[in-house]
């Protein structure tokens, strides 16, 4: 079998879920709820709020039950409910067009319809490196994607290479290419097979355990979120058997005759740590009210057969015919179940198509109820409380959180200890450590990559689209407001690339009245590669602030023969747009984040096309095509960019006065006078017809072809 070297998973794969899932603190220390966002329990900001499944004797949700059919109670007190809402997210209908359900927007926004979380854990430290079992894993996520919701938001995280953490998004087409080159295999599932060493796949277990207890701590603190952590893994062989004390071991126990595998105390040691890991783990689980989904990748024995291939037993299922390949996969099933039932969830195993199976977790964990009560322990000690909810219906099963954090008291302010941050300060750092994107600032980001001539840094540019209230007297005078507009740059595995840092004012124009919507610049340099980009705004007038996450793919401008730049758009007339020159040195047009257009507007798409020195320049064809919301074709044209098209960037772009913050202990961005110095770039400004453009939803495509190397960018707007 071909194996994988083997990296340091825990610490790598704990820093990815740490990006995935915010930069949270400790579940352990008590949280504070969140206040309560559905219509039904506003105004009571005392109100506990749970959301609970109750299910039949079928497993189907029981649907149609009123206040009075629950009981709560909490550290053995009844409480009084005060609210009930029910709540059922069916399968959404298809789309008349596919790209409707494939194409994600170009612009990413906060806003959310309480939206339901959906971490998919992906294990791939102990999937087999089995041809099948690695297609089965791959086609699982296919169709827990197909099953997402449009309001749903998925991360995708793994327990080895961390490397391809996908953060909370809509994104489909993101989370299925983290699946692509999937090279799972660390772990050898040979036992510590002729006694030569210690079982070296324990380190494996723990660290599945230890990036599932994270998820699972990190998403305690969202409190007003339906949640479902899915664990795609053939499981983990915990062996309580381990733990009794046997005085006679002193070093190995049993033989291979018998079929006992070799075990020494090492391997008894890190049982004992597994087991409590899984202890914490269901215990973390049950704190967030976070239901553990397992699915088997591996099939009907196929856990089995693969570990007596491996150690060289009967290809035979059972266990007379293979006697450790038989215990161990059941122990690995064992607790999968476990994990299952501890938390409320459902496993999907011993079935070579989880089609099925996943279409019933969907099921379970979309139809639920709100239940709120109010206290009767009002004090806000910050300890936790353990909860207890009935349902009066014979033979239900009713799964819900067995816990939860009162308030803590308000700390009071010791003097002398440390700078007090601003309120901007503080309420941009509380938006960016959020799990989900706070909306309390409505915000929509765009984004897009250009190369930087004598520089392996690329800018990446950004036009945050920011929504609020206008007050009453902004209608007879203009305005100023002050957005403070933080962006923080992480790879996907956690590693902090940078952030910037900027004031935007922006002057509303007198007599607007309800909502006023504007465009705050931005601009971050990075190298290239994949990013997540967490970005905050504050604003000064109204109070409010919202935060959005995105990410971002920078070309290597430098090496790459071909490669493209992201799309920005501009429309005239325009919305007021601070600082309005921020990136005229980079791009021709003022970049906004509108994706709504009416027919008499004038709407400009611009990219840059790019060819290093490494190749004589050759002409590039540039294909451009609109589609409306039927699929049908409404453009299609050509353009072909001749070699004479292609400028050299011989002079660097100056650089820009936002300031760029530099994580501690690492370097500033080189500057090469010699980078990019032979990269040609042609230019592509397009005026979208509006005017041949029926309302409704359309998509703008842009596909670069040179030789046999294709480049596509997509841009989702709407007519009215």
């Amino acid at each position: 079998m071909v194996r994988r070297s083997a990296p340091a998973v825990v610490a790598l794969t704990c820093a990815a879920s740490a990006l995935v899932l915010g930069a949270l603190p400790s579940s352990r220390a008590p949280q504070t709820p969140s206040a309560p966002q559905t219509p039904v329990f506003t105004g009571q900001v005392d109100v506990v709020r749970l959301d609970v499944t109750v299910l039949g004797k079928d497993r189907l949700p029981v649907r149609g039950l009123t206040l009075d059919d629950f009981s709560v109670k909490v550290d053995g007190q009844p409480q009084k409910l005060v609210a009930l809402h029910e709540v059922d997210l069916d399968d959404p209908p298809p789309p008349p067009a596919a790209w409707m359900r494939d194409v994600t927007p170009d612009v990413t926004t906060n806003a959310g319809e309480n939206d339901r979380l959906v971490a998919i854990v992906v294990d791939d430290a102990l999937i087999p490196l089995d041809p099948a079992i690695v297609r089965n894993a791959k086609a699982a996520v296919d169709k827990i994607v197909d099953r997402l919701g449009p309001h749903d938001l998925a991360a995708m995280i793994f327990t080895s290479d961390s490397k391809r953490a996908v953060d909370f998004t809509h994104d489909r087409t993101a989370l299925r290419a983290a699946m692509t080159g999937l090279m799972p295999g660390l772990a050898t599932w040979q036992f510590n097979k002729g006694g030569a060493g210690t079982n070296s796949d324990v380190h494996y277990y723990l660290s599945s355990l230890k990036v599932l207890e994270a998820v699972a701590d990190r998403l305690m603190s969202v409190s007003d979120r339906r949640k479902a952590l899915i664990w795609i893994s053939p499981g983990i062989p915990v062996d309580s058997e381990m733990l009794t004390p046997l005085p006679q071991m002193t070093g190995v126990v049993g033989d291979d005759v018998t079929g006992v595998r070799h075990v020494d105390r090492t391997e008894i040691s890190a049982t004992g740590t597994a087991f409590d890991e899984m202890g914490e783990l269901f215990r973390a689980a049950q704190r967030a009210n976070v239901a553990i989904y397992p699915i088997d990748p591996c099939g009907l024995g196929g856990l089995e057969v693969y570990v007596a291939h491996e150690v060289g037993e009967a290809p035979l299922i059972g266990a007379a015919a293979s006697p450790i390949s038989h215990r161990e996969s059941r122990l690995s099933m064992d607790f999968i179940e476990a994990a299952a039932a501890n938390t409320g969830g459902h496993a999907v195993v011993n079935t070579n198509d989880p089609t099925g199976g996943i279409a019933e977790i969907f099921k379970e964990n979309g139809s639920y109820y709100l239940l709120g009560f109010t206290p009767s322990n009002p004090q806000e000690d910050g300890k936790l409380r353990r909860l207890d909810v009935k349902v009066d219906r014979p033979g239900v099963e009713v799964h819900t959180r067995s816990y939860y954090f009162a308030p803590k008291p308000a700390a009071a302010g010791a003097p002398g200890k440390g700078k007090t941050p601003s309120p901007e300060n503080a309420a941009l750092a509380a938006a960016l450590a959020n799990v989900v994107p706070s909306s309390d600032l409505p915000l929509g980001v765009g984004v897009a990559a250009f190369a930087l001539p004598g520089q392996h840094t690329a800018a990446v540019t950004l036009v945050l689209g920011v929504s609020q209230p206008v007050p009453p007297e902004a209608a007879t005078s203009k305005r100023t407001e002050t957005t403070e507009f933080q962006i923080n740059a992480f790879t996907p595995d956690g590693d902090a690339r940078g952030g910037s840092r900027q004031t935007a004012h922006v002057v509303l124009r007198p007599g607007a009245t309800g909502t006023a919507t504007y465009d705050v610049l931005g601009r971050i340099d990075l190298a290239p590669g994949p990013y997540v980009l967490r970005l905050a705004a504050h604003n000064t007038t109204s109070r409010r602030t919202g935060s959005v996450s995105t990410t971002v793919v920078v070309p290597d401008f430098t090496n790459d023969v071909f490669s493209m730049s992201g799309v920005v758009v501009s429309r005239t007339p325009g919305r007021a747009t601070a600082p309005e020159d921020l990136l005229t040195a980079l791009v021709p047009i003022v970049p906004t984040a509108d994706r709504q257009f009416d027919r008499g507007d004038r709407v400009d798409a611009f990219l840059r096309v790019y060819q290093s020195g490494k190749k004589a320049v050759a002409a590039v064809t540039l294909a451009v095509q609109i589609r409306n919301d039927h699929d049908g074709l409404d453009v299609n044209e050509t353009d072909v960019m001749d070699v004479d098209r292609f400028v050299t960037l011989a002079e660097p772009v100056a650089p820009l006065s936002t300031r760029v913050v530099v994580p501690p202990g690492r370097e500033p961005p080189r500057v090469d006078a010699f980078a990019n110095v032979w990269l040609r770039a042609a230019d592509k400004r397009y005026a979208v017809p509006l005017d041949r453009l029926a309302p409704g939803e359309h998509l703008l495509t842009f596909a670069t072809t040179l030789g046999t190397t294709t480049l596509r960018r997509d841009v989702r707007f709407t007519v009215k």
